[in-house]
């Protein structure tokens, strides 16, 4: 399993960065809500 993550500020579309890369690469897009609910879950 691979995983990429993003480093960014505030305001500098990383969001929409991170979700084309993903599509782009195939891969799954989680921000940290899908996280934090995975977590809360386990």
């Amino acid at each position: 399993m691979s995983v990429i993550t993003i480093s960014r500020h505030f305001g500098a579309a990383g969001k929409t960065l991170g979700k084309r890369i993903a599509d782009t690469l195939g891969y799954y897009y989680a921000d940290e809500y899908i996280i934090e609910r995975a977590v809360v879950e386990l």
